[in-house]
């Protein structure tokens, strides 16, 4: 490792992206979105067919996207009301709730409740949200208030407010989509919000280059107070962008990069939540 570039975590201002070649190139399923459980020990893959599903896979080393991954469960088939081909998922914090986009047939965001918290197999679907435009990721406020959903074929990332929390069959539209990829080209496509909601990191890859795009609000959730604007490049080694997500760990030291058909990549943060000082590869 460059010792001049070598920060412990806290101690530089730069925030720095390690990738230490960290990555699995051939996950049991083809996905276009992931997440984690909070301590690492489940992985959950969007399965956009055979058959539409969110999967969750047990890790024999918390974190580590090499260990050993084995599939404990999956949702019911995410066809319902006319939807097909999901490309993203949201758990709330607790793990009681699901919501599911998908971007094929009827363009929407399926609510699921999971009657024991994390376990997939115990979903059961609850409602939808009718979208109208293709739902390429979504997530919600901490407190169930707000939907936020990446647009495609666009660079936008559109605000819905609920009526009642966690309810998006009552969804409705926040007038003025905010753009939020800086250079306003390709498609915004995977999107995580940390959990006090003053950033929101966005996946994008204009050129075909995979990129990390970090927004901080300066007011919680809403995406019109955007104050900031950093990006950091994947490649190598990630040498092209198709339907990728990003997850961030809860302590903001772990990202991890999902890339459409099996892959997955692991980098390290050496500030918690902040990407301002490029990517190192030791």
């Amino acid at each position: 490792m460059n010792s001049i570039l070598h920060y412990e975590y806290g101690k530089s201002r730069k925030g720095f992206i390690y990738y230490r070649g960290v990555n699995r190139t051939n996950l049991p399923a083809q996905h276009k979105g992931h997440s984690w459980k909070p301590d690492g020990t489940v992985l959950y893959l969007t399965r956009h067919n055979s058959p539409d599903s969110v999967a969750s896979y047990s890790v024999s080393v918390p974190w580590d996207v090499t260990s050993t991954l084995t599939l404990t469960g999956s949702t019911p088939a995410t066809t319902v009301e006319g939807a097909s081909s999901s490309t993203g998922h949201y758990f709330t914090p607790d793990g009681a709730l699901l919501y599911v986009c998908t971007d094929a047939g009827a363009f929407k965001v399926l609510k699921y409740a999971l009657s024991t918290p994390w376990n997939v197999s115990t979903a059961t679907f609850v409602h939808s949200a009718t979208l109208g435009s293709i739902p390429m990721a979504c997530s919600l406020s901490i407190d169930g208030m707000s939907l936020f959903v990446n647009i495609s074929p666009s660079a936008i990332t559109r605000k819905y407010a609920l009526s009642t929390a966690f309810d998006i069959s009552s969804i409705t539209a926040v007038t003025t989509p905010t753009q939020t990829m800086s250079n306003g080209t390709g498609y915004t496509l995977g999107m995580y919000f940390a959990l006090n909601g003053k950033k929101v990191y966005l996946v994008g890859a204009p050129g075909g280059v995979p990129t990390i795009y970090e927004r901080t609000l300066t007011t919680p959730y809403d995406i019109s107070s955007i104050q900031g604007d950093k990006s950091v490049g994947l490649t190598p080694p990630i040498t092209v962008g198709n339907f990728d997500s990003v997850y961030i760990s809860p302590d903001g030291k772990i990202m991890t990069y999902g890339l459409y058909l099996t892959s997955i990549y692991k980098f390290d943060l050496n500030v918690p939540f902040n990407i301002n000082g490029g990517l190192i590869i030791v």
